[in-house]
């Protein structure tokens, strides 16, 4: 159950808060400024103690600042998030009233939160992000870019690792595009290039080039 408890009075720019709240999983939450009118303003802080409550097979704490002013008929909203493993995320922009966003979001996130779901293999590295929404809150208004560099994998059941990767991430009209590159170990480099549709089945044109790549099977073949 959520409980709150607070202030609200009238100010002569409009209604004023000065609420605490707290929610199921341990969640709180708080909201000070003046909500209605014109010159409306807002300073929030919401904190989960952990995620795994909310996004099955990541855990971890997150917390969520900002602020968001009325401006004209849009509000402007500026945001900062920490989130699980190091995770830190910006959100800044603006919210119009009939529901369209323009909005910038950047920030990085370890590359190790994927191990839950392609668990046995293990991808480790720091991945960052300068994204954009503009229009509906929808997949197709999102655009930028997402890179990391010096990340790596392990397959063990594939008895594969490759090192050095580099990926490049080019997000637009429901579509990413990808330029990555990496070394297995036991030497030689890979390439892979092309994109996938993330709408419908996932649709993919992607190509994989293998340079000088060194296979091994200690019982079998080199």
């Amino acid at each position: 159950a959520a409980t709150a408890k607070g202030v609200l009075r009238q100010t002569p720019n409009g209604i004023a808060i000065d609420t605490n709240a707290t929610g199921p999983y341990a969640s709180r939450a708080s909201v000070q400024g003046v909500v209605t009118g014109p010159n409306a303003a807002v300073d929030f802080n919401v904190a989960i103690a952990n995620l795994s409550a909310l996004v099955d097979k990541v855990s971890g704490p997150l917390e969520v600042t900002g602020s968001a002013r009325k401006q004209g008929s849009a509000w402007r909203v500026d945001t900062n998030a920490n989130g699980p493993s190091g995770t830190q995320a910006r959100v800044a922009g603006l919210v119009n009233d009939n529901g369209t966003l323009n909005l910038d979001i950047n920030g990085s996130a370890p590359l190790g939160l994927s191990r839950p779901f392609i668990a046995p293999r293990n991808l480790q590295g720091l991945a960052r992000f300068d994204l954009a929404v503009n229009g509906p809150a929808a997949l197709s208004s999102l655009s930028g870019t997402i890179r990391a560099t010096d990340a790596s994998l392990t397959a063990p059941n594939l008895r594969a690792a490759i090192r050095n990767i580099t990926a490049n991430v080019q997000l637009g009209r429901n579509r990413a595009n990808l330029d990555i590159t990496g070394s297995p170990v036991n030497g030689g480099q890979i390439r892979i290039g092309g994109g996938v549709t993330l709408t419908g089945s996932l649709p993919a044109d992607i190509s994989v080039g293998l340079r000088d790549v060194v296979l091994i099977d200690p019982r079998l073949y080199r």
